[in-house]
């Protein structure tokens, strides 16, 4: 019967209550080998912002851009909806949005009409529940889902003449086999059918 020697593992002369000290200590230092390293300027204060591009949309909506307000909701709810204002509006100005990237902004005036003043803002407002955050919540998430399907619209490859042909035929083919079938069906419930006396 053959043994492995195990290789001996060397103490640490820790007391019991550095173990855990040093054992992070120690795994912090391995894993910043791996994570790049980022500096941060303390005299420039735009560098603890989020990198911004003009032509991308990275779901940051900075507050100090648009207006937030709050009015009483409507429906049930009884002294809770009479008291407390928990409709949430938020309103803000798409051609001097800074967040959002510039060739969408035509797009949106266009697309978004309906939620958009004569004065180019955008109005979308909340009552969903009866906390004033969450519904505050509940408008920044439609804008940023809003702006995110009409890029993805704006970007969706336009699809060529041959294409739309192709899918042409091809309904005008499937519709050909649908009727088929359908008389294919009533032929042959007409010749299961018993015959009448005006047949004979």
């Amino acid at each position: 019967m053959a043994f492995r020697l195990l290789p001996r593992i060397p103490k640490l002369g820790l007391k019991p209550g550095q173990f855990c000290t040093r054992i992070s200590r120690t795994l912090a230092s391995r894993l910043a080998l791996f994570v790049p390293p980022r500096s941060f300027s303390t005299n420039d204060p735009d560098s603890l912002k989020p990198a911004t591009r003009k032509d991308i949309f990275d779901g940051f909506i900075p507050l100090n851009e648009i207006q937030i307000s709050c009015s009483s909701a409507s429906g049930p709810g009884g002294q809770h909806v009479n008291k407390n204002h928990t409709k949430v509006q938020i309103k803000f100005h798409i051609a001097s949005a800074t967040w959002i990237p510039e060739h969408l902004k035509p797009y949106l005036l266009e697309k978004e009409s309906h939620r958009i003043t004569k004065d180019g803002h955008f109005i979308i407002q909340s009552d969903r529940t009866r906390y004033q955050l969450l519904n505050q919540a509940d408008c920044l998430e439609r804008i940023r889902r809003m702006i995110r399907e009409r890029l993805s619209e704006m970007n969706k490859p336009e699809v060529s003449a041959e294409t739309l042909e192709k899918h042409r035929q091809c309904r005008i083919r499937e519709n050909e086999k649908r009727l088929a079938v359908k008389r294919t069906d009533s032929m042959t419930k007409a010749y299961r059918r018993r015959p009448s006396q005006w047949d004979l």
